[in-house]
């Protein structure tokens, strides 16, 4: 929204992980308290958040630990790629609903973003393939 991007469903996804961060975490995903407009474009544009099992460590009263997996459910609701968040809130709230249950464990995480970059990577060998054919046929018609 900042950078005049459409508002879409990822968005809200965005403002989810926002609210979820700070329900494990007691603070705010940035702390904007002293700085200035400029500086606060800055950290949302371009600084990852730290992860709220190290954000709760510093929360004053704070003495519960936060689960890695929870780390890796609120940073890809916190991605600055919409295109790399949960597709819905539906999503989100299924991986969560997986957390609590038990059924959703680091590994299995870990294993989906792999899958994830791994689509993405066939994704641009796919348009790389399809430049390439263009270009081939492109070139023999102008001999």
């Amino acid at each position: 929204q900042l950078q005049n991007e459409a508002v879409t469903i990822t968005s809200d996804v965005y403002s989810l992980g926002a609210l979820l961060y700070r329900l494990l975490t007691e603070r705010k995903v940035f702390d904007f308290s002293s700085s200035s407009d400029t500086e606060i474009l800055r950290m949302i544009c371009e600084q990852d958040p730290m992860p709220p099992s190290e954000a709760a460590m510093f929360s004053a009263g704070h003495g519960e630990r936060v689960a890695r997996d929870l780390d890796w459910i609120t940073l890809k609701a916190l991605r600055k790629e919409p295109g790399r968040r949960y597709v819905s809130a539906a999503q989100l709230s299924e991986d969560c609903e997986r957390y609590l249950a038990g059924r959703i464990d680091f590994l299995t995480l870990l294993n989906s973003q792999v899958a994830e970059f791994s689509a993405e990577d066939a994704h641009v060998d796919a348009r790389r393939a399809e430049f390439s054919a263009a270009f081939a046929e492109a070139g023999s018609r102008s001999e």
